[in-house]
């Protein structure tokens, strides 16, 4: 599928196609994260950046499943290779799956608090 992805490189579909691929399952992908204004439609929560004219390319990916710091390295390296060259991964982000306190993780530095 290497032939696939490479004709697609740059676009949305080959960054959510290449980390399904490496098997990280299903992703939100954020693009934009200027031209934001206090309207009231947008959430304050940390994902935009107000104003910034600098943003225009950044983009977030939010996962499903937590993932290690390793998983991460990795996934930042692959997505540089398949997005467009003028953009910047501002975060991994897997808050909303983020580690359970149940003794299954340890304390050891593999994962972090849910942004890598």
């Amino acid at each position: 599928g290497a032939e696939e992805l490479h004709r697609y490189e740059g676009t949305p579909w080959a960054m959510r196609e290449i980390i399904r691929r490496l098997g990280f399952g299903e992703v939100t992908l954020i693009e934009g994260l200027n031209r934001r204004t206090y309207d009231g439609v947008t959430k304050y929560d940390g994902v935009y950046v107000y104003g910034s004219p600098t943003r225009w390319a950044h983009y977030r990916i939010t996962l499903k499943n937590a993932i290690t710091n390793d998983q991460a390295l990795l996934l930042r390296r692959t997505l540089r290779a398949f997005a467009p060259a003028r953009c910047v991964l501002e975060s991994l982000d897997y808050t909303q799956a983020a580690l359970r306190y149940n003794g299954k993780a340890k304390y050891d530095g593999n994962f972090n608090y849910g942004t890598a």
